[in-house]
């Protein structure tokens, strides 16, 4: 992986297969303050709810059974609205995986995976599609000797129904919005290199600013200061490889970028309000498709 890891995705463990599949809930007042990049492809379907999808500084509104799917490298965010909890599921997956054949047969995956899409999927197709991310869940959540064959399969299968029952919407608004370029790269590089000490004033440094003014800029841009947008990006990505892996606290810590597997749990608790040990307990249920959805 790249940018969302030497990005976030890397501390998901992404399996062998190039595949990773994710569960979770989102309450109406959730929102991403900054955009962020992956390396893979990302498949984001909402199951339930309202959500508006922000990608490259465009809105886009989603409805439970629309997908979207972003390139890798691609800036996006999201934030939630309605009433309700929303329910979503995002599927990464490596570009390589899918050979170069299922392009020549099915040029229309080619049109949906080269830009940012919004995908409409025919309503006779959602229980299709749904047990096509359970499929790839359960492969996630009880791997078995070819686990990682099946997921490259799945993934081929999911384009293939996308492309068959899915048509590409055009409902998107550009806000009024000035970005930042100096507040974009730092957030680029906290994203992409959270597992590395990385300081206020070197980042401040590198970007030819003052800490002072780096610091007042960043606040006022994301709407944290910059140790605590750090810490929720390693706490993030903490949380995944707790569900995802079966690695040492200790190991997950350092992985994250936390100097000492102490701190990282008493951060840990201070986010969650539970040891990272018993984060890991109550969600090893929780992370599968269908069977509860984890809260952050």
């Amino acid at each position: 992986m790249s940018n969302g890891d030497n990005n976030e995705l890397s501390s998901k463990n992404i399996s062998e297969s190039g595949v990773y599949i994710e569960t979770m809930a989102r309450v109406p007042s959730f929102y991403m303050p900054y955009q962020h990049t992956h390396s893979a492809i990302e498949i984001y379907y909402l199951k339930k709810g309202q959500c508006t999808y922000i990608i490259n500084d465009s809105y886009v509104s989603v409805s439970a059974g629309d997908l979207i799917i972003i390139p890798p490298e691609v800036r996006h965010s999201t934030s939630y609205n309605g009433r309700d909890v929303s329910e979503r599921v995002v599927v990464f997956a490596e570009p390589e995986i899918i050979p170069d054949y299922f392009y020549k047969k099915i040029p229309a995956i080619t049109e949906y995976i080269s830009k940012p899409n919004k995908i409409t999927m025919n309503k006779s197709s959602h229980s299709r599609l749904e047990e096509m991310l359970r499929k790839i869940s359960h492969e996630q959540t009880h791997p078995g000797k070819y686990s990682d064959v099946m997921e490259s399969l799945y993934i081929c299968e999911l384009m293939t129904l996308i492309a068959s029952f899915g048509t590409i919407a055009q409902d998107v608004y550009i806000p009024e919005k000035i970005i930042d370029i100096n507040i974009e790269k730092a957030v680029h590089i906290i994203d992409t290199q959270y597992n590395k000490p990385l300081t206020l004033e070197d980042i401040a440094s590198d970007l030819m600013l003052t800490p002072a003014y780096f610091s007042y800029k960043f606040h006022k841009v994301t709407g944290f200061t910059f140790k605590v947008y750090l810490n929720n990006v390693r706490m993030r990505n903490a949380m995944n490889m707790l569900r995802t892996t079966d690695d040492s606290i200790t190991k997950i810590a350092l992985a994250c970028g936390f100097n000492s597997s102490n701190y990282f749990k008493d951060v840990f608790k201070l986010y969650n309000g539970c040891s990272p040990r018993d984060y890991k307990k109550r969600t090893s249920i929780n992370s599968k498709f269908g069977s509860g959805v984890t809260m952050e």
